[in-house]
């Protein structure tokens, strides 16, 4: 272990010897005169040297004293060098998006451009964490959740909310036709089941107060991918959910249309948040401010 004095006493005897004033120091330290006379005598005792003659109208630094300056200002030279050489390395580093598949396919990749014409400065890097448990937020800058809530503790924007919608390829229905929810039920439905949850569960949020209930799905007609689900919908293969701001892209180019004209508001919204060690970063800042702005 390094035989070191406190670096507290090291900074109080270098902010003393760069005004050769006790009095200047304590103002520039923020602390009473007495406590810096009383640090560089504690000093002087731990060095066995004296390092300052106590001389009008400024202090002068003894031999012992130049030594010591000339060490520690060689240190603290590599200290602020260090410092600034990490700071440009993380200003340079990529801002990291966590997301997943279906956010990122359908609501963020077609508006990136935008955000890059905007700030050509900051580096993009997009991570999807789909069927990934171990999923840590911390290894990112900025996470978009699908949940009630952001990320506690920290800045978080709502993007969208999650308003559920049954969606089909065109052609799949009978043109103009809107199925009724008792209709829908009997419909060939595609189901998600991810993480645990029943391949039942949005549908029956989807028919919850209807009276309907959708039978009980086979084995083709469940899907662990949303994009997949969704995919399969678009061939004809069947009714799917979908969230309808999410998905409003695909209705406006014709690629999906509606099944039924009942949407369901969900306690799920899409949010972005920062994470914690991304708190002060400016990039993070703007694609926030970027993205709350894009979704209002």
């Amino acid at each position: 272990m390094r035989a070191l004095p406190n670096l507290k006493l090291i900074a109080t005897f270098e902010a003393v010897a760069r005004t050769r004033s006790f009095s200047q120091a304590a103002k520039g330290l923020n602390i009473q005169q007495p406590a810096v006379s009383r640090q560089i005598a504690e000093l002087e005792a731990a060095l066995g040297a004296i390092l300052f003659q106590r001389t009008r109208p400024r202090l002068t630094l003894t031999q012992a004293g130049e030594a010591l300056l000339s060490g520690v200002s060689r240190g603290l030279s590599q200290i602020e060098a260090a410092v600034q050489t990490v700071s440009a390395a993380g200003q340079n580093a990529p801002l990291v998006i966590n997301a997943a598949l279906g956010f990122t396919s359908f609501h963020l990749i077609p508006r990136l451009a935008e955000f890059r014409m905007q700030h050509p400065e900051i580096e993009l890097q997009l991570v999807t964490r789909d069927q990934n448990l171990a999923f840590d937020p911390q290894g990112s800058d900025v996470i978009i959740l699908f949940a009630a809530d952001g990320l506690p503790g920290v800045r978080s924007v709502e993007i969208m909310q999650g308003r559920m919608t049954a969606l089909c390829a065109p052609g799949y229905l009978r043109e103009g036709t809107l199925l009724q929810p008792a209709d829908l039920a009997m419909a060939r439905l595609l189901h998600m089941s991810q993480n645990g949850r029943s391949p039942n569960t949005d549908w029956a949020a989807f028919f919850a107060g209807t009276g309907a209930e959708p039978v009980a799905p086979k084995p083709d007609q469940v899907f662990t991918s949303f994009l997949i689900c969704l995919q399969a919908a678009m061939n004809g293969d069947g009714i799917c959910i979908g969230w309808q701001d999410l998905m409003d892209d695909h209705i406006r180019a014709g690629r999906l249309t509606l099944a039924c004209d009942r949407i369901v508001p969900t306690d799920r919204s899409y949010h972005a948040c920062v994470s914690e060690r991304a708190r002060h970063n400016p990039a993070a800042a703007a694609f926030l401010d970027w993205i709350g702005g894009a979704a209002a």
